[in-house]
């Protein structure tokens, strides 16, 4: 028997296609990058001995707060895990190769130095002397007395460095019912390094030296949120990224007017602060404003709402999503859960979703404890264009300079929580508002412009 043979030819082309795929063998995995940081805190200073997690990656920063990691695959999630601080900062969705890890506090030692001298005297007049650092954050200032013109103050700021150069400035104004500056009728500055510990005495200003800047003002509105009450307006004379700042409480129009002095390179800013009946709270930072400027706008936007776990909730651990809506702005959120002690460990996280997890850090040291008290809440910061953003050192100068640019930044309310209890202990169930209270003293504000007050409070 014949079998019948049917044979099938390929156009070659094809066949060429073949063989050529046939030697390629699979897609080759992703190479990733290289992501070479730095851990740092709010003032720029460098942290040591950070540990830096992403994926199955640990290494350790630097004596100038650098890490290195190889071979990572965008986008990644990246924790730092700051032992001295007792602290973790995870940034959820970086694509970015250079990311600035921001430990939100300040994390190295207070220095102080001493300055004194007298001022020509004024009655009936405020005369304030300050010193500004010019590069970092170096700021203290104080009242020269009306009668003698003596000053003396202390200037302080955290970090490594001893010494810090910058400029000693004087400025004299009336002031008006309120408390605000009516008039000036001085202002003189004069460089000046300090160093850490040191007393820096027969700093005199001459009458000579001190001219009469003419007068200027600016005017605009707040724009507050439906059921929100303004409850702070602050005004700000900024020389550089630091300067004085003046602070109104309670009873506020949204309209302002200040007197400001016609000084060359020097702006001006405008702050407020408003609450709801839920303690949320919103602000916003608006500078880099010119004399005779009018029609500024400060717009309040309203803060993210906790939704769950609800507060006073027990159990929790590090499976259980915290929610929230996200609240007005386009920005970056930032979970902060904190502890009712001194012991226990306080988490952030940097997201722009509207959940997160408290990072399982078990292994590392840091694990969630058991049968802890916690409250948390959730800040939002804007105008933020992402994570990658947050992570940059842009991000850090926004949140305290005063030339940093705009910025608005709200808080939601805050709720407590109990940590799963230890197997075979008892739970210790909280309410909400005793959950709340048990986590002692809020984290101190993230927005800090870097300024002295002036007057009124």
């Amino acid at each position: 028997m014949n079998t019948l043979r049917r044979s099938t030819t390929l156009p070659l082309a094809t066949l060429g296609l073949l063989v050529a795929c046939a030697g390629n063998g699979p897609t080759p995995p992703p190479q990733g990058i290289t992501v070479s940081g730095r851990v740092q805190d709010r003032v720029a200073e460098p942290i040591s001995g950070a540990t830096v997690l992403l994926g199955k990656s640990s290494v350790t920063s630097s004596s100038d707060g650098t890490f290195s990691i190889p071979g990572v695959v965008a986008p990644y999630d990246i924790t730092v895990i700051l032992p001295t601080q007792n602290s973790a900062v995870m940034y959820k969705g970086l694509t970015r190769s250079d990311p600035a890890l921001l430990y939100p506090d300040v994390a190295a030692a207070e220095r102080t130095a001493t300055i004194s001298g007298t001022a020509p005297p004024a009655s009936g007049s405020a005369t304030v002397v300050f010193f500004a650092s010019s590069g970092r954050y170096a700021l203290g200032g104080g009242r020269a007395d009306a009668t003698t013109g003596q000053y003396a103050f202390a200037v302080r700021w955290h970090g490594s460095y001893d010494t810090d150069a910058g400029q000693l400035y004087l400025l004299r104004w009336t002031t008006d019912p309120t408390g605000l500056p009516a008039s000036y009728n001085g202002y003189a500055s004069k460089p000046l390094t300090i160093s850490a510990g040191g007393d820096f005495s027969g700093n005199d200003f001459a009458a000579a030296e001190l001219t009469d800047p003419p007068e200027q003002s600016i005017s605009g509105a707040i724009t507050v949120p439906a059921s929100y009450t303004l409850n702070v307006r602050q005004f700000y004379i900024g020389f550089g990224h630091l300067g004085l700042s003046w602070e109104e409480k309670n009873a506020l129009s949204n309209a302002f007017t200040y007197t400001v002095p016609d000084l060359s390179g020097v702006a001006f800013a405008v702050a407020a602060e408003a609450v709801d009946g839920s303690s949320r709270l919103s602000s916003f930072f608006k500078g880099g404003i010119s004399g005779n400027t009018s029609n500024v706008s400060v717009p309040l936007a309203a803060a993210p709402q906790l939704a769950s776990p609800a507060s006073g909730a027990s159990g929790v651990d590090t499976t259980i999503p915290f929610s929230w809506t996200q609240g007005q702005g386009t920005g970056v959120n930032l979970f902060e859960a904190w502890p009712g002690n001194s012991t226990s460990p306080t988490y952030f996280v940097f997201t722009t979703g509207d959940d997160a997890k408290i990072p399982d850090l078990a292994a590392e040291g840091m694990g969630l404890p058991a049968g802890a008290s916690y409250s948390w809440h959730v800040h939002r910061l804007f105008p933020v264009a992402s994570v990658d953003d947050a992570a940059g050192e842009g991000f850090r100068r926004f949140l305290i300079d005063l030339d940093g640019g705009d910025v608005g930044w709200t808080v939601s309310e805050r709720f407590g929580f109990t940590t799963k209890a230890a197997a075979g202990a008892v739970a210790a169930f909280a309410t909400a508002s005793g959950a709340a209270a048990a986590g002692g003293a809020q984290h101190r504000g993230l927005v800090m412009r870097a300024a002295i007050l002036a007057g009124p409070r």
